[in-house]
């Protein structure tokens, strides 16, 4: 199953709640602030050290007060998150995106991977057939 991961605004209102994060591939971020003092927003950069959005990266909107934003990671790898007004003071979110699927031999997912799989249903026909042959009989 995938998880929800939640990210707050840290204590000092200038900071998420993580700097990192270890996530799988499909799982989501909420991003959550309210009342806070100051506005934040969420903007997906290029690196992390960037304070330019990302071409067709997430994008919360404008700073507000209030505010929450879901983001459901469908690349793996590293992405890169900041609160634009406070990405200077450090307000960035750096998140590792792993495939659970990366490395595996996709052709044991199939179904003469099943070690048996033909052999146990052709034993079962044949033990009924003749469990229905002596009943006959």
């Amino acid at each position: 199953p995938n998880a929800m991961h939640q990210v707050t605004v840290g204590a000092n209102g200038i900071s998420f709640s993580e700097s990192d994060l270890n996530a799988r591939l499909g799982d989501s971020i909420c991003f959550y602030w309210q009342d806070e003092t100051m506005a934040h927003n969420v903007v997906q950069v290029d690196s992390a050290d960037s304070t330019t959005p990302k071409s067709g990266g997430y994008d919360s909107g404008e700073p507000s007060v209030n505010g929450s934003y879901i983001v459901i990671l469908v690349q793996s790898g590293s992405q890169h998150f900041i609160c634009e007004p406070h990405a200077a003071l450090g307000m960035r979110l750096t998140v590792t995106v792993t495939d659970p699927l990366a490395g595996l031999d996709t052709d044991v997912l199939v179904d003469e991977g099943v070690p048996g799989f033909t052999g146990v249903l052709g034993s079962l026909a044949l033990l009924g057939a003749a469990l229905a042959r002596a009943r006959r009989d």
